[in-house]
């Protein structure tokens, strides 16, 4: 009877490993997608900064094509919004900067290629929600960085040359000149809400910097979400529309723009 036993005891075990299937899965403790129960590693994905853009004027939703009054009561229509965000970072309490890990090599106008951190956004009213790469380091920090407009560094891009899909690509409205230059913003506007009004496009090529306080605490494994809101009545403020020439418009358009984006 004892062999009987030892018999069926070995079938037992082997049947038990034999069908028992290891599960594979992310065991880096700093992952986003780390699981404790899992055999073998893999898979794993880091965490990353997300943009969350809220499009606002003053207290209601931002809408092409509305009437709209600034706060000189002057009225207006904005029929096209662009505009390129750039260059995040966030800020420590010893005031370093910590940009994302994601890099990618951007071919140039002269030939050669530039490794820089991919986090360039090409900012419409219709994009709410967009990825601006890896960011392994958790901890707290203070600040937000970032540009509005193309950084330095990627300015001399050759748009016929990247991924029709990236944002420096040449786009249907383009944010490219043959001067080698980007656009940082560039909007079409009515300068009054009449039909029959002309129509402006205002281009304007130098970046703002944007430098945002805030309690960020990043824990670890988990994605950075940037709740960022930008209240285009900020930019339009001070404006009169029916009176002010081209070049007004935009030099006050430039002025504002750094102040109209903030946390929500």
């Amino acid at each position: 009877m004892k062999v009987v036993y030892y018999i069926l005891l070995g079938l037992i075990v082997t049947t038990s490993f034999s069908c028992y299937q290891k599960e594979e899965g992310c065991l880096d403790a700093d992952a986003a997608n780390f699981d404790v129960t899992a055999d073998d590693n893999c898979c794993c994905a880091y965490p990353k900064l997300v943009l969350r853009m809220s499009h606002v004027y003053g207290e209601s939703s931002f809408n092409l094509g509305s009437n709209l009054l600034n706060d000189l009561n002057s009225p207006f229509k904005v029929l096209g919004v662009q505009y390129y965000l750039s260059g995040f970072s966030l800020i420590d309490e010893s005031n370093n900067l910590f940009p994302t890990t994601s890099t990618i090599s951007l071919p140039q106008l002269d030939g050669n290629n530039v490794v820089t951190p991919d986090d360039i956004v090409l900012m419409t009213r219709n994009v709410a929600t967009d990825s601006i790469g890896f960011f392994p380091n958790y901890g707290s920090y203070e600040k937000l960085q970032f540009e509005i407009g193309v950084k330095d560094a990627v300015k001399n891009t050759d748009p016929e040359k990247v991924d029709d899909a990236y944002p420096l690509a040449n786009q249907t409205d383009s944010m490219w000149y043959e001067s080698g230059n980007y656009v940082a913003t560039k909007i079409i506007l009515k300068p009054d809400t009449a039909v029959i009004s002309d129509t402006l496009t205002i281009n304007i090529f130098e970046n703002s910097l944007v430098e945002l306080d805030g309690d960020l605490e990043i824990l670890r494994g988990t994605h950075i979400n940037l709740n960022l809101q930008t209240n285009y009545a900020t930019w339009f403020s001070g404006i009169d529309f029916q009176n002010d020439d081209q070049s007004t418009i935009e030099d006050k358009i430039k002025a504002n723009l750094a102040s109209s984006l903030s946390f929500y």
